[in-house]
């Protein structure tokens, strides 16, 4: 009975630590993009003047998820009159998610390819904030992808399930 004791106390001194609730949750304060695109439309007349962006979202401190997406802009003018109206997308007029508790802005952009996006989460007067890198090939060389074609038309796309954009929170 006595071995038993001691095999049982040995294991147990053995046994690799495990992360406590805290400990977790300290490490998963923050957002991950796991998919994002940023869109510039062609310039061929009938087309929306307006840029967009789209991403997956999840605040990782609940693991509760959205798909976020706003249009920008103008980013492309027509030839013919009248301009299109502004849409801006910064932090006096930022964009709801699907789940409206999650709202987004951009907090710098410079293109399609270089940008940084500001993110907050509020829930019973808990609000979470965390603003990204720029989002580009530099700052995502394993993850990120670009297609342009002549009429000014653009796709750039970063992130994947495995390498996340993670923005921790402020």
């Amino acid at each position: 009975m006595l071995f038993l004791e001691l095999l049982a106390a040995a294991g147990l001194a053995a046994a690799p630590a495990r992360a406590t609730p805290v400990a977790l949750r300290q490490t998963e304060q923050a957002f991950h993009i796991p998919f994002i695109n940023a869109y510039v439309p062609s310039r061929a007349p009938g087309n929306t003047p307006y840029c967009s962006i789209r991403f997956s979202l999840t605040d990782m401190s609940t693991s509760t998820s959205t798909i976020c997406n706003a249009q920008h802009g103008p980013c492309v003018l027509p030839s013919q009159d009248p301009v299109p109206a502004e849409k801006p997308l910064d932090a006096e007029h930022p964009a709801l998610c699907d789940d409206p508790s999650f709202s987004f802005y951009l907090d710098v952009y410079e293109s399609v390819s270089n940008y940084s996006l500001a993110i907050s989460r509020t829930v019973d007067d808990d609000e979470k904030f965390g603003i990204s890198e720029f989002i580009n090939s530099d700052n995502f060389p394993d993850s990120w992808g670009m297609t342009c074609g002549e009429s000014g038309i653009c796709n750039a796309w970063a992130g994947s399930r495995t390498l996340p954009i993670v923005i921790p929170f402020i």
